[in-house]
């Protein structure tokens, strides 16, 4: 949680909150669908998915979700006296727009693909967002 801009010796309770936060958002999902071992190894890089859409955006979710709240530390040591840039509300605010994010390019990811069936022209889109994988 340093990474992300906690306070070494204040603050406790909302660094455990963020924590919670980013378990929530990370590696629960990943454990409840892919269990335990299997999670961890994704999420490590040990294993990787075959095409399986679920664990692809799960593991995205996870990156993505990690990725914006270290993006969200970014702004906490420009000024200090406005309430939203106090540590971990720019956190809170760069995971869950990770986490969004993630869904929203999964979601154009699976239409795409579906709708290439019907209009061939997308085949070529669906395959540049396949080469562009982030759990790779």
């Amino acid at each position: 949680m340093i990474l992300f801009g906690a306070p070494f010796l204040d603050s406790h309770e909302e660094t455990l909150m963020l924590s919670a936060l980013l378990t929530l958002l990370t590696v629960f999902p990943l454990v409840a669908h892919a269990g335990v071992e299997s999670a961890m190894q994704l999420l490590f890089g040990v294993k990787h998915f075959s095409r399986n859409t679920i664990i692809e955006m799960l593991v995205n979710n996870a990156l993505l979700t990690v990725c914006g709240a270290w993006l969200g530390a970014v702004v906490i040591p420009l000024d200090w006296n406005t309430p939203w840039q106090k540590w971990p509300i720019p956190c809170y605010l760069g995971a869950i727009g990770g986490h969004l994010i993630s869904n929203v390019l999964t979601i154009l990811k699976i239409s795409l693909m579906s709708a290439a069936d019907k209009y061939p022209i997308l085949n070529f889109i669906v395959s540049v967002l396949n080469k562009f994988n982030l759990s790779k």
